[in-house]
């Protein structure tokens, strides 16, 4: 909730992009969601009555992106994602796999910093979830976007550079600090979630 500027951190910092989020006065915590922070949910919470393309080209829309712009962009990130021949079908009409690529396009449409993924393989077979996260990695190291994945799924947790293991809030482990604290996090209770970093 912090991290996708939802809740006001009582005490630390936030800095996305090189911004100090929560420093400096009153902020347009909406607009900055929608410039820096793209979103991808466990059952793609694609909007059911727009096509595929339109559900790309609505983020950009409500920055005040033209729309021909708008349509490239959606264009080039429907080809990326290998589902330019889905364009103009509904999420209904979209494979699981299919609509969660196309969940990935629109949060990468306005190009943002960062990207918060929230059981994005949850509802996936094991095959399909491999595939979103090796997409994540390729997006991650293709247009250089930090992104934060929350899973329970520990099928996918050997395809992520970073991984913190929490408890009851609070970080146990952090796998990429040292490997003293990850053998340590066993005597810990289960972790409730993890919280896995892709690229940057």
């Amino acid at each position: 909730m912090i991290l996708g500027l939802v809740t006001v951190p009582t005490q630390g910092e936030l800095i996305l992009d090189g911004d100090n989020i929560y420093k400096g006065g009153k902020r347009d915590f909406q607009q900055l969601r929608r410039e820096k922070i793209g979103f991808i949910f466990q059952f793609s919470n694609l909007i059911p009555f727009l096509t595929a393309e339109e559900n790309i080209t609505l983020p950009m829309d409500l920055i005040g992106t033209s729309s021909g712009k708008a349509h490239k962009r959606a264009a080039e990130l429907l080809d990326y994602l290998e589902v330019t021949d889905r364009a103009g079908q509904l999420p209904e009409k979209l494979s699981g796999g299919e609509r969660q690529r196309v969940a990935i396009a629109r949060a990468l449409a306005n190009s943002p910093a960062m990207i918060l993924a929230d059981e994005p393989t949850a509802s996936l077979d094991t095959d399909r979830g491999l595939s979103v996260m090796r997409m994540l990695r390729k997006v991650s190291t293709d247009q250089g976007t930090a992104i934060l994945v929350v899973t329970h799924d520990e099928r996918m947790i050997g395809e992520v550079d970073r991984v913190l293991q929490l408890v009851d809030g609070s970080v146990v482990s952090d796998e990429s600090q040292s490997k003293a604290g990850s053998a340590a996090s066993k005597d810990e209770p289960k972790p409730s979630e993890r919280v896995a970093q892709v690229g940057t």
